[in-house]
Parts: structure tokens; sequence; C-alpha cells
């Protein structure tokens, strides 16, 4: 098993058509050789009680946004995994949050 699904992200708040807002964490799943690695799923939970919020996958090129509706101050972590050969797995660090850094 190579531990290599990382974490190379930023967060953001999203508007939709509609004006509801929700929070995003945006990123790209990387190898452990720093490539960015396509076609994971990443699944989010919170930190304080390791609940699970849901999931993603990211795209082909890796980029991928995980939608919560826990702003900051809440903190969040990803997990991420890749069902190929050999089998990648990986985790952010347990201290992602939510922000409103960036609108579109």
């Amino acid at each position: 098993m190579d531990l290599g699904c990382g974490w190379d992200g930023y967060a953001y708040t999203r508007k939709s058509a509609g004006g509801m807002s929700g929070f995003y964490i945006c990123g790209v799943t990387r190898d452990n050789a720093g490539a960015a690695l396509g076609i994971c799923v990443v699944q989010g939970f919170r930190t304080s009680d390791d609940a699970y919020l849901g999931q993603t996958i990211s795209g082909p090129t890796g980029e991928f946004c995980f939608v919560t509706q826990l702003a900051s101050p809440t903190q969040h972590y990803l997990v991420c995994y890749q069902s190929s050969t050999p089998t990648t797995v990986g985790a952010s660090t347990n201290t992602l949050t939510a922000v409103t850094t960036r609108t579109y």
C-alpha cells in the first residue's frame, strides 16, 4: 500500500445561482511524489468527533471541492484513496477550516 494521497488546497465560500451559500474545502489530490492524482475518493470528517460529513471524487487532474455547512472555527480533516494497483491512501491535517476567503 502506497501512502501518498495528499492534500494541496484552499477553502472558500461559493454562492449558487439561488443565492444559497455553502462552505467548501478545495484542493488537488497528489501522490507521494507530488504529482496530481486523479479520480480519488475524498471523504470529509469533523475533527472534534470524527463525524463523517460526506464525500466527493477528484477530477481527472486531481481537483476537488468538498462541501460542508460548517464554517470556521469548525475543524475538518480529509481522507482520500484511489482504488488502483497499488491502492493509494492518505489524509490531510486535522485542522482544515472552511473560510470565506474566495467567492465565485
